[in-house]
């Protein structure tokens, strides 16, 4: 759950925020008109796009471009709250920060990607350290100084090790990517989502969402998501030494009973015994 949520405003705006959550814990996001810089630390965490899915091991960093995104925070083995800090990048402040003089490294690309991570940058490790100061003394921050450190969040990720996927990035950061209703799908047949977060990813409301996979799939969305999954959990007890547990939930299904209750329910046997007699 979330724990406190501080922030830094320029011109009403919140563009810097130091989140502490207690794990586990799923948070829901739309960067309507910004894109964000994000720092994870004390926790794994597990990032869902319309198209990916993305694992960040703990003190890890994500830069996503507008659009509508879920984390789970998983959290570390003492059970400690987690830390997110977060730098939400405006275009109009960006263009007010660098008016005609913008990163010269920067280029169109035509790739097509909604988040770029960024694993171990001591750069970015000082970063953060120094905005943990500023929470720390709020007294210390005024509007020149959250200028700066938005510009220098900028020329930092792009000194980093993955300067060109970021570059690429940057270069789109306010164009929403357009999905349809059939990609988000295919992605995430295995992602534990329920099916208005699906919807969400989607850009659409839960009824429109229905209706339109009906029209696509012949089906529901949940009987399609349920047998797909099923297909696949098949596939792994016959190839691999997962346990039932781990297929589960490797596969999309939330709890072990449901998913026993279905498996049976379609293949006349528990994936135990499945197993047992096809192997």
């Amino acid at each position: 759950m979330l724990l406190k949520r501080e922030t830094f405003n320029y011109k009403d705006q919140c563009v810097i925020e130091k989140l502490l959550i207690q794990p586990p814990h799923r948070f829901s996001t739309i960067f309507q008109d910004n894109a964000c810089f994000l720092h994870f630390k004390n926790t794994d965490t597990v990032i869902w796009s319309a198209t990916a899915k993305l694992d960040l091991t703990s003190d890890n960093t994500v830069l996503l471009k507008c659009g509508t995104y879920f984390a789970d925070f998983i959290g570390n083995l003492a059970g400690e709250p987690s830390e997110v800090y977060a730098v939400h990048l405006y275009p109009g402040i960006l263009k007010e920060l660098y008016k005609s003089d913008f990163p010269a490294t920067i280029k169109s690309n035509q790739e097509k990607r909604d988040t770029v991570e960024i694993k171990g940058s001591f750069l970015i490790t000082h970063f953060i350290e120094s905005l943990a100061l500023y929470f720390d003394h709020r007294e210390l921050m005024n509007p020149e100084l959250l200028l700066l450190k938005m510009k220098e969040i900028v020329l930092l990720l792009m000194q980093t090790s993955n300067a060109g996927t970021v570059s690429t990035l940057f270069s789109s950061l306010y164009s929403p990517r357009h999905v349809t209703l059939s990609e988000v799908v295919e992605n995430h047949l295995h992602s534990d989502l329920s099916i208005s977060e699906l919807a969400s990813l989607s850009g659409l409301s839960l009824s429109t969402f229905k209706r339109e996979f009906k029209k696509q799939f012949r089906d529901t969305p949940s009987n399609y998501l349920k047998d797909k999954r099923l297909e696949e959990s098949k596939k792994l007890l016959l190839k691999t030494e997962l346990s039932v547990s781990e297929i589960c939930y490797k596969v999309g299904f939330k709890d072990i009973a449901h998913f026993s209750r279905s498996f049976k329910q379609k293949y006349k046997s528990s994936p135990s015994d499945f197993r047992s007699l096809n192997r």
